[in-house]
C-alpha cells in the first residue's frame, strides 16, 4: 500500500513515518494550513480517498502553521465521504478568524509546531494502519 502525504512541514521530508508503507510526501512550500487543504482536496477529485481526517488534533486552523493530510495513494471512483470532508474543513478554515499580522512565531516555536503537526500524522498512520484501513 503506498501512501500520500500532502504536508507543509518540512521535517515530515527526512521523517520515517512507518518503515512498513511506502509514502510519497507531496510538500507544500507555503507556510498556509488552506493550500494543504487544497491540495488534499485536488487529490480526493481525483479519486485519492482520505485516511486521516484534515483538522485532526485538538489544534485549530491557523493556530499552527502547519498541516499534514495522509491520502490513499490507489486512484478510484470519487469518494463522496472524502469529499464532503475536506469540502467541511476548509470551509472551516476559510471561516476561522486568521492571527492577527502582528503575532510573530520564533523559530523555537515554529519547530514546536512541526514536532506536533508530524506526531499528530504518525499516531494517526499508526492508527489506520493497525485498523487495515488502507483499503
Amino acid at each position: 500500500m503506498k501512501v500520500i502525504v500532502v504536508t507543509n512541514n518540512n521535517s515530515i521530508r527526512a521523517e520515517a513515518l512507518n518503515d512498513q508503507v511506502d509514502y510519497d510526501i507531496q510538500y507544500i512550500d507555503e507556510i498556509d494550513v488552506l493550500a494543504v487543504l487544497r491540495s488534499a482536496r485536488d487529490l480526493v477529485h481525483k479519486g485519492h480517498k482520505l485516511l486521516t481526517h484534515p483538522l485532526s488534533g485538538s489544534v485549530k486552523p491557523f493556530e499552527s502553521p502547519y498541516k499534514s493530510i495522509a491520502l490513499n495513494a490507489t486512484v478510484a471512483a470519487l469518494d463522496m465521504q472524502s469529499l464532503q470532508i475536506i469540502e467541511n474543513a476548509i470551509a472551516m478554515a476559510t471561516n476561522f478568524k486568521k492571527p492577527s499580522d502582528h503575532r510573530v512565531l520564533t523559530e523555537k516555536v515554529l519547530e514546536d509546531f512541526k514536532l506536533i503537526d508530524s506526531q499528530l500524522i504518525t499516531n494517526a498512520l499508526t492508527s489506520v494502519k493497525e485498523e487495515d484501513l488502507w483499503q
